[in-house]
């Protein structure tokens, strides 16, 4: 299930490439300016890339990041699955 999701995240990543070049086309026309029409969507791409990264962590690891044991422990006394012992 996952690498067929990393496949489809490649296949759309490189279906949007044409896309963005149009994009930058017709912004340097807004912008008069080339430079600033290929820095406008840094800040956009920027945000894509952590979220699909997020995603990626998600669909991987099963959890948002791997949590330290101590909280796995507290987790574990809190639900009652290990006494503490002392």
């Amino acid at each position: 299930m996952t690498i067929a999701l990393a496949v489809l995240f490649a296949l759309v990543a490189g279906a949007a490439l044409p896309i963005q070049a149009g994009v930058n086309a017709q912004l340097s026309h807004w912008l008069d300016s080339s430079v600033r029409a290929r820095s406008s969507p840094l800040p956009i791409a920027g945000i894509a890339l952590v979220a699909t990264g997020l995603l990626m962590i998600r669909l991987v690891l099963g959890d948002w990041a791997p949590r330290p044991s101590f909280l796995r422990e507290r987790r574990a006394y809190r639900e009652g699955i290990v006494s503490r012992g002392w």
